[in-house]
């Protein structure tokens, strides 16, 4: 099987398409899989803790971060643009999740900088207190 195009002429992903379809390349998972963007992936157990599949998936993303990124008080930047391109949320769907997890005080926001830029920091005692709490409630996995 020949190497996919990761784009046409004119560098557009459907330009891509169009090539694969014309080269009649069989559609398999592998092939498709070629074609997809990095998945994006979130922790479950954040979706009961915070009711919001949003919030989870913006948790999720500022553990991450959290652990790679963060300065020695926890605080780490990302811009909108940034949430948007990692997770694919949104200003109005961030804007949401953020609310979410700061009504349930599991994520800090503040701004730092001149622009200012907009960092946060989770709250991990907390959200470990809630980990525990969903656990204790839901009994043990089957």
């Amino acid at each position: 099987m020949s190497r996919l195009p990761t784009s046409g002429p004119s560098g557009d992903l459907f330009d891509a398409a169009d090539a694969l379809m014309a080269d009649a390349t069989p559609f398999t998972p592998s092939v498709i899989l070629e074609v997809l963007q990095p998945p994006v992936t979130f922790h479950r157990v954040f979706v009961d803790i915070t009711q919001s599949i949003l919030a989870a998936l913006m948790l999720s993303h500022a553990v991450m971060l959290s652990e790679t990124q963060a300065d020695a008080n926890g605080w780490f930047r990302c811009s909108p643009d940034e949430w948007q391109a990692d997770t694919g949320l949104n200003r109005f769907e961030q804007q949401t999740a953020r609310r979410a997890l700061t009504r349930l005080s599991l994520l800090a926001e503040a701004t730092r900088g001149q622009p200012p830029v907009p960092i946060y920091r989770v709250d991990a005692t907390r959200l470990w207190e809630r980990i525990v709490a969903h656990t204790a409630q839901r009994g043990p996995r089957s």
